[in-house]
């Protein structure tokens, strides 16, 4: 615990939840956490109480739970490995630039009774073929850095989803399975390559919102039979910009 200023933890091995109830860390102004051969909190969620930007660096998983405040993500970064974040609030950017999480493996995130990068989209960097998972009560806007977003299933229960990449948008699961619901407005901004050009993107729109998708390559969509209409607002596709 920091009453009024950082925590800052290094170790050689990992480092893991070993509080059952409550926080592991507390801090009113950051925490830095790093792992220098292993994972954080890998096995169980290391549990935050923070009010200021959080950073973690780890060869193998991380995985982090704030417990009260928004998760202000600083640089999350699993090299070999998944990153995994969850928050009662809100997960926001807290870096002015550059990817706010990378990871190797995947990247999931949940925000229960928030929004996950609605203000100012969250930056992420995720190895070629692997897939992103995020599930929040609002909004959720992610920003792939480097190349193509892959769907696990995005799910927003009541506000909207948007996703920029400066590759393709692929459904990562290749099946009929919804890959994107949402309440609301859903757009997707695929500079250098197309939007379910390999396996048709499912889309949910569960509220009264529309779809708005942009691409260079071709745009395939569908809509989950029986669950919804498929509202297009816009669907344009552009020059690369390679």
């Amino acid at each position: 615990t920091a009453a009024s200023g950082k925590v800052n933890l290094r170790s050689a091995y990992s480092i893991v939840d070993a509080n059952t109830s409550g926080y592991d860390i507390k801090a009113l102004q950051s925490v830095g956490i790093i792992s220098d051969s292993m994972g954080i909190g890998a096995a169980d969620a290391l549990d935050l109480d923070v009010d200021g930007l959080v950073t973690a660096t780890a060869p193998g998983a991380i995985w982090l739970n704030e417990i009260s405040n928004d998760l202000q993500v600083g640089v999350i970064n699993s090299t070999g490995s998944s990153v995994t974040l969850s928050a009662d609030r809100n997960i926001i950017d807290g870096n002015s630039s550059g990817a706010d999480i990378r990871a190797a493996t995947a990247i999931a995130l949940t925000a229960t009774n928030g929004s996950i990068g609605a203000a100012d989209g969250l930056e992420i960097d995720l190895a070629d073929n692997r897939k992103v998972t995020a599930t929040a009560k609002g909004d959720i806007w992610l920003a792939e850095q480097t190349g193509d977003f892959r769907t696990d299933t995005i799910t927003s229960s009541t506000g909207g989803v948007r996703i920029d990449t400066p590759g393709a948008i692929i459904d990562g699961n290749n099946t009929d399975a919804a890959d994107i619901i949402s309440a609301s407005t859903v757009t997707l901004n695929a500079t250098n390559g197309g939007i379910g050009e390999f396996g048709l993107l499912e889309i949910e729109v569960t509220g009264s919102g529309s779809v708005n998708a942009t691409a260079s390559g071709k745009v395939w969509l569908r809509s989950e039979e029986h669950t919804s209409e498929l509202q297009v607002t816009d669907v344009s596709r552009m020059p690369s910009s390679a």
